[in-house]
């Protein structure tokens, strides 16, 4: 190891202690737990020209530059469904942080059980009315997951896969299984005759 390789990791493990002492705040991590569980099917959803001009945008209508302003202008509704997907990745960021930093100061790697907030993202795909909050926990859960994690995750993931009323949820979490899955490349074998 040079010496700027030893001066590069004593400056990332000072950083590092730094921001996992402001992330892993408990007020942060409640932060993010309370935009996930907030009721917002009583904010105002997107008008009804919105609809009608995302709809012809999906047919492939051409519209005005105003049309598509109004069309991509987010309710109050869909800003609040967007900061859920956004606080679940976020959330799962600052998991690994969390479980990195354990390690670090015990050599221990905590249970995913254990770790703040992943109770709430398994509620939030077992019971989330809005399929896209479901399919973003799915992603984020199973990003980046751990050996220790996967029985736990297949778990959760294959009642998604085989249960969820909506089909891209199904498909997400069948998928998030493939990944963290992976099943051994399938060699061709070649029958020689003689």
């Amino acid at each position: 190891k040079t010496p700027e390789f030893k001066q590069l990791n004593a400056e990332y493990n000072k950083a590092f202690d730094a921001l996992a002492s402001v992330v892993l705040d408990e007020k942060v991590v409640e932060g993010i737990l309370g935009t996930l569980v907030k009721d917002s099917s009583t904010l105002e959803g997107p008008t009804p020209k919105q609809i009608e001009l995302r709809t012809k945008l999906m047919q492939g209508a051409k519209l005005t530059q105003p049309e598509m302003a109004e069309a991509d202008t987010l309710s109050p509704m869909e800003k609040a469904e967007q900061n859920k997907e956004f606080a679940l990745f976020t959330l799962r960021l600052i998991q690994e942080m969390y479980m990195e930093g354990i390690e670090k100061m015990t050599g221990n790697q905590p249970d995913l059980k254990d770790v703040p907030g992943v109770e709430q993202m398994i509620v939030t795909i077992k019971s989330n009315p809005n399929p896209s909050i479901r399919a973003a926990a799915i992603s984020a859960i199973s990003h980046n997951p751990r050996q220790q994690d996967k029985e736990i995750l297949n778990t959760v993931l294959k009642i998604a896969s085989e249960q969820d009323e909506d089909k891209t949820v199904r498909d997400i979490a069948a998928q998030s299984m493939a990944k963290i899955n992976p099943q051994p490349a399938q060699t061709k074998q070649t029958k020689q005759t003689k």
